[in-house]
């Protein structure tokens, strides 16, 4: 079988647990909308923006670095390692959460969770334990596991939160729906995907995991600061639009850049999980993946032009029609945001590229860049207009300049250092 036969057939294994997840949540939707208020969605959205950026610098980014080793003892010990640093890590969380629920310290985006700010500790060591497995079972292809653990994160969430709302439609049934569909999840990527002596990860080599700390040190040193600063500015909007408007807002932007991201990110999620995999063997050994590279990013680009255009053009009367009457100004954010989402999602799987070619810094200095322009245009957004079109608007020009950046870095990494009697293709 052809390279990129093999290659295509991965990603459709992927993309069919990605799609059957995705259309569960697709038709879950309009139900939960009329279950749940945009406030309820609020309150799950400031959590799930907490969680990710705590999950960040809960592995030390160390679970990037799991594909690279070419020994697979080495990328054992690196799993093993991500594993601890998270449940070290978790341990700090919980204390501060501790801390912040009992007004010891004040952290004005936990403190609107109330005593649910105790659960974002777990989301955390969740987050990051699915993260890192999801690394090791892609180094060694299983791509069917990574399918099924995404349907079964989508049913456990789904069927908890549609329990939980029918008997009380409050917040917090859309936050333990999450923690289910996670805990769902990784017990399967431990049942179906580890049974093999080839993929369990213990016992636990002491000296091996110290070595592979040392050896890939660069990824905490380098990457958790800019991939933090990255994910606050992925998840600014919501943490300042519920601080300088309220938590409604937030709800609402959460639903509309979910749907505008959705149809697309069905299949760009499987392509990226394929493409790290084969772009880290290519540059291994060739030096370069730039044939890889563009042909992924056209795929990309041709699979986000029409649902992006589309709800540019008709978002308002899309949403509510499927959402409800009170879910329309959650369209228009959407258009708003539609032309950014359409960069994000061809640069965002792609992103591992610049690690590949040792551009760290470079990486961690447009992350802080990014960081700048989100906080800057919601700020000034908000400062101009007390409505926040004005905010939104700002923020999606911004990010979209920043993802086109971010892209020019992708491609001049995946240029590498090819060797003339090589090919990349």
């Amino acid at each position: 079988m052809s390279p990129s036969s093999s290659f295509a057939r991965n990603i459709l294994t992927v993309a069919s647990g990605t799609v059957i997840a995705q259309i569960i949540q697709i038709f879950a939707s309009p139900v939960l909308t009329r279950l749940y208020a945009p406030a309820e969605f609020g309150a799950l959205a400031l959590y799930l923006s907490l969680v990710a950026v705590g999950a960040i610098a809960a592995t030390g980014r160390y679970e990037l670095a799991i594909l690279v080793p070419a020994d697979h003892s080495d990328a054992r010990a690196l799993t093993q390692l991500t594993l601890g640093i998270s449940a070290a890590a978790t341990v700090l969380f919980l204390v501060i959460a501790i801390f912040a629920y009992l007004g010891w310290i004040v952290i004005p985006a936990w403190q609107q969770l109330g005593a649910l700010i105790l659960l974002v500790p777990i989301g955390i060591l969740l987050t990051a334990t699915y993260q890192t497995l999801s690394y090791w079972l892609n180094r060694h292809a299983r791509y069917k596991v990574l399918a099924s653990s995404r349907i079964a994160q989508s049913a456990g969430m789904l069927g908890t939160q549609f329990g939980a709302g029918a008997a009380n439609p409050i917040g917090a049934a859309l936050i333990f729906g999450h923690l289910v569909g996670q805990i769902t999840a990784i017990v399967t990527q431990v049942w179906q995907g580890m049974q093999s002596a080839e993929l369990r990860l213990g016992p636990i080599d002491g000296p091996a995991v110290r070595r592979a700390a040392l050896d890939h040190v660069r990824y905490p040193k380098y990457l958790v600061v800019g991939h933090v600063a990255n994910a606050l500015s992925s998840q600014l909007p919501v943490l300042l639009l519920a601080a300088l408007f309220n938590p409604a807002v937030a709800g609402l932007y959460a639903l509309a850049e979910r749907v505008l991201v959705l149809p697309s990110s069905v299949i760009g999620s499987a392509i990226g999980d394929v493409y790290r995999q084969r772009a880290a063997a290519e540059y291994q050994q060739h030096g370069n993946c730039r044939a890889l590279y563009l042909r992924t990013a056209g795929q990309l680009a041709a699979l986000s032009a029409v649902p992006c255009l589309m709800v540019a053009f008709v978002g308002e009367p899309l949403f509510g029609i499927a959402f409800g009457a009170r879910w329309v100004p959650a369209g228009r954010i959407a258009a708003l945001l539609s032309g950014m989402i359409f960069f994000q999602i061809i640069s965002s799987p792609l992103s591992q590229t610049v690690l590949l070619a040792g551009m760290h810094r470079l990486d961690t200095s447009w992350q802080f860049l990014r960081l700048g322009v989100a906080s800057a245009a919601l700020y000034i957004g908000a400062r101009i207009d007390r409505e926040p079109w004005t905010a939104i608007i700002l923020y999606s020009i911004g990010l979209g300049i920043m993802h086109v950046l971010h892209s020019v870095m992708q491609y001049r990494a995946a240029v590498g250092h090819p060797r003339p009697s090589v090919s990349c293709t």
